[in-house]
């Protein structure tokens, strides 16, 4: 489950350009994340419409943590934890804007934090 209420606007900061808004960030932790998806970003005007980069750190339940930087696109998927195709954690952006994390492979439970910033 997030350790953060993620429809709460204050939680997040605008970035904005010459008085517009050009995209968000936050820092977002997620706990426990199994089979079931957790959204991360709900779909709402601050939700993703272009991309989303990420700085992550991904501790499993068992086996070896792991870091990276990554990226995904509106309406795409990517693996932030991979140990040769056994245990896979899996983020989704819906074509909605909404991002959710789910284990897509295996038995471990998982702990993200991402650095994130989007537009």
């Amino acid at each position: 489950m997030p350790l953060r209420n993620p429809v709460r606007p204050s939680d997040r900061t605008a970035v904005i350009s010459g008085g517009v808004v050009v995209g968000y960030m936050e820092t977002i932790a997620a706990n426990a994340v199994a089979g079931a998806a957790v959204t991360i970003i709900t779909d709402g005007t601050d939700d993703v419409t272009t991309i989303l980069h990420a700085q992550v750190t991904v501790v499993p339940s068992a086996g070896v943590a792991d870091a990276g930087v990554t990226f995904i696109r509106n309406n795409d998927t990517t693996n932030l934890y991979n140990d040769d195709g056994t245990n896979i954690l899996t983020m989704v952006c819906g074509a909605d804007g909404s991002v959710t994390l789910q284990r897509t492979a295996g038995a471990l439970t998982y702990s993200v934090t991402l650095d994130a910033i989007w537009q």
